[in-house]
């Protein structure tokens, strides 16, 4: 598996000092790296990666099937309809959206949240590639706290990232998003 990128690689980081994670969905995994580094150092954590381009997948699915040890599942799916993700309330559930516009994320996130249903708690790592003042609202309109935040600078482009926890027994953050 190819080495990451500074952005996948503070993501991945990130992950590295998080408690240890149960579930970790890869959304919009593109050529799948950051799933596949997280499935190799995270041996307790099952790792789902999904894009809704069929193709991506398959491509993932041909170079990488071999890794999959139980731990990992190909998923081609709209994250916007991913009927799949559930969250165990006893398992600590991570979601990775990375490299996609803000708006696009708002609109995952929303199909996403809509399908979780009851009390929940998840923790969300969030790159937008643009669009971070709509992104920020959004979260700020709903039952998010703010974990982490930082700039990241790849072959000069800066990128946010946020980490965030969703609580659906929470109200709004209000602030600091």
């Amino acid at each position: 598996v190819r080495r990451l990128g500074e952005r996948l690689n503070h993501i991945f980081r990130w992950v590295d000092s998080a408690q240890p994670y149960d579930t970790i969905w890869d959304l919009c995994c593109d050529h799948g790296r950051l799933g596949l580094h997280l499935h190799k150092r995270h041996l307790n954590a099952h790792v789902y990666l999904v894009d809704k381009v069929a193709a991506i997948i398959d491509q993932v699915v041909e170079d990488f099937g071999y890794l999959d040890d139980g731990r990992l599942s190909f998923i081609t799916a709209d994250a916007r309809e991913l009927e799949a993700l559930e969250v165990v309330p006893q398992k600590r559930t991570l979601v990775i959206i990375a490299g996609v516009g803000g708006n696009s994320l708002i609109t995952m996130l929303e199909g996403v949240l809509t399908r979780l249903g009851g009390e929940v708690a998840l923790d969300f790592m969030l790159s937008p590639n643009c669009q971070t003042f709509e992104l920020r609202e959004f979260l700020r309109g709903r039952p998010f706290c703010l974990i982490d935040e930082a700039f990241v600078t790849e072959k000069k482009f800066s990128h946010e990232h946020f980490w965030v926890r969703y609580d659906s027994r929470r109200s709004s953050i209000g602030e600091g998003a």
